[in-house]
């Protein structure tokens, strides 16, 4: 029985993929993600992550204690009434601005699979393992600087604002962060657009990259409070171990292997490996049961 086109792709996969993880070849992941000063990875210059109103309960529990110690601490009441209470503004979460980031940990990385998913195996699922490799960095570090910041009006009783339209009074603190994610993937969708006689072309079209949350720690260290409010810290804790930040941290992670360069860096690597492989063991052209179903 003559094999079809996906098998075939299927068959030189499966003999690229150890090619791929081989430490002496000049495409071997490790090497080439840190050859390609992609480890430690940099975003563009002066790019930020912000992540918008954390409203957690948790979250919103621990605000209202930071207005508090804001007011008791002030030389000059934030508020014109002296006999009001510096509040919580109601049901307004934190936000975090994350800056000057820098990721490192890229490097430690296996290609797990390389799968033609489509009949005409020009559909291709690439897996990539973070994490797993000893002699490498581990696990996946995220760093830099934020600034958390929550907000704050004048009420009469114990909760609320004077003015219910306010936005509230901006209250900032700043640190450093370290975001760590011991176990880690990387799932690349490939199309191969042009495969004939002595000619292969591919494109990574996509990455999506996935970590659990039970994987994922981040430790802030501050180093500067609102207004000598010590329940910051408190604050800072619950927001970095957040749901909402770790799922955030994730989605900046996919955004930056998204790029146009990102994408195409892969799927150079991809494209090579697999060209010389068919140059080598001369599958160019191809048979009559891959050349028919093309």
């Amino acid at each position: 029985m003559s094999e079809t086109q996906q098998q075939f792709i299927q068959g030189i996969l499966n003999e690229v993929v150890p090619s791929l993880n081989n430490p002496s070849n000049q495409f071997y992941l490790p090497k080439y993600i840190q050859g390609s000063n992609l480890d430690p990875y940099h975003p563009p210059a002066g790019s930020t992550w912000k992540i918008q109103n954390l409203n957690s309960k948790s979250i919103l529990n621990e605000i209202p204690a930071i207005c508090t110690d804001i007011q008791m601490n002030a030389t000059t009441s934030p508020c014109n009434n002296a006999n009001d209470n510096y509040n919580a503004v109601p049901n307004r979460g934190a936000d975090i601005t994350l800056s000057n980031v820098v990721l490192t940990g890229a490097s430690n990385a296996v290609l797990s699979s390389a799968t033609a998913t489509s009949s005409d195996g020009f559909t291709i699922q690439v897996v990539i393992s973070f994490s797993t490799l000893s002699n490498y960095p581990t696990p996946i570090t995220i760093q830099g600087d934020f600034q958390l910041t929550v907000y704050c009006c004048c009420g009469s009783g114990l909760t609320g604002c004077d003015d219910p339209n306010t936005t509230g009074d901006a209250q900032t603190g700043s640190g450093t962060f370290t975001a760590t994610l011991k176990s880690s993937s990387a799932t690349c969708t490939v199309q191969i657009t042009d495969l004939q006689e002595g000619v292969l072309n591919l494109e990574v079209t996509g990455i999506n990259y996935q970590a659990s949350p039970q994987n994922i720690s981040i430790t802030p260290v501050i180093t500067s409070i609102p207004n000598g409010a010590k329940s910051y810290s408190g604050l800072a804790q619950e927001a970095f171990n957040d749901p909402g930040t770790l799922n955030y941290v994730l989605q900046q992670v996919n955004v930056q292997l998204n790029t146009s360069s990102a994408l195409s860096q892969m799927g150079n690597v991809l494209q090579t490996e697999l060209d010389t492989y068919l140059k080598t063991n001369n599958e160019y052209p191809f048979g009559s049961a891959t050349a028919a179903a093309m």
